[in-house]
């Protein structure tokens, strides 16, 4: 074995790159360091080159980590040296991933391609459309972007990383009022996400912020992300006995919610000095799996203040 594996070996490299490279897997290594990245990916080409994937290891499985690893020419490779690629013209995954090496390598048009089969094949993900907006708005199409706009929004409206892109472009070529362009689009396509970015660049008051989506919340709208956003506009207006009636209503007719809709729960017992509901809204969320280091130690604080109380 060379030199230069031998020194791998003190990396944590991913299952595919490591079965590309013939070398032990170390999860328990270190991490690869930026400044070895282009030499490691230098020897997965040339490997690559020669023998192609190793059997067990799936096109789809090689540009999942490639792109994972910022190695985007590895998985260009392996995608141009794979004598089964055709087999992947309708993996969303592996054409969203090849769209974002391309666009990393500084291959737009190839990108583009990448991204519109990606879009072709699954319609309703964000990420063709967030990723195409960028390209087209570095390469000053902006008319092309506006018209991807309304596509986009027609399949996704509401995405936070898809109006952060229509923002930029909007700022490009809106003439007049960001915010007013923003708002008619949000409209135009019943976008509560939109609605409310258009509130927040007014600065508008937060009880109007809170009557834009009572209104979406009268007619109907129920998805998680919408019920955080509209229980946050709830406790900022102090209207703390409706969020745990939201929340309740949300529990029957849905599976799991997101963790973050329980601590706005939790919050708005505390807010009412509630602290029997409190403790068992705390019980409730510290049965959950899902939750980050900081939320523990949040709920650890309450419930020292509850004890103490």
């Amino acid at each position: 074995m060379s030199s230069s594996q031998d020194l791998l070996q003190t990396y944590s490299l991913s299952p595919a790159m490591a079965r590309v490279l013939g070398i032990p897997l170390q999860p328990t290594g270190q991490p690869l360091p930026d400044n070895m990245a282009g030499a490691v990916e230098e020897q997965v080409i040339a490997k690559m080159e020669q023998n192609g994937l190793p059997e067990g290891v799936t096109l789809e499985q090689f540009v999942d980590e490639a792109t994972a690893m910022a190695l985007p020419r590895a998985a260009i490779t392996a995608y141009q040296t794979s004598s089964q690629k055709a087999l992947y013209d309708h993996d969303f995954r592996v054409q969203l991933g090849l769209g974002v090496c391309h666009m990393l390598s500084g291959q737009s048009e190839a990108a583009k391609a990448f991204f519109q089969q990606a879009k072709r094949i699954l319609p309703d993900e964000p990420a063709p459309y967030t990723n195409l907006l960028q390209l087209l708005l570095q390469q000053g199409h902006l008319a092309q972007a506006r018209q991807l706009i309304e596509e986009a929004l027609a399949q996704v409206p509401n995405h936070m990383p898809l109006w952060e892109c229509i923002r930029q472009v909007l700022q490009e070529t809106s003439e007049g009022n960001l915010a007013e362009a923003i708002q008619r689009l949000a409209e135009r396509h019943d976008s509560w996400l939109g609605q409310m970015l258009a509130a927040e660049l007014k600065d508008l008051e937060p009880l109007t912020r809170l009557k834009i989506c009572q209104e979406f919340y009268d007619q109907g709208e129920r998805d998680p992300q919408f019920l955080m956003e509209y229980t946050a506009r709830l406790g900022m207006v102090a209207d703390y006995e409706a969020i745990p009636r939201v929340i309740a209503a949300a529990k029957s007719g849905q599976g799991q919610l997101p963790w973050q809709l329980l601590a706005h729960e939790l919050e708005a017992y505390l807010a009412m000095e509630d602290t029997a509901a409190a403790l068992t809204a705390l019980d409730r969320m510290r049965g959950r799996q899902d939750l980050p280091d900081a939320a523990h130690q949040y709920l650890n604080e309450v419930a020292s203040e509850l004890t103490h109380h």
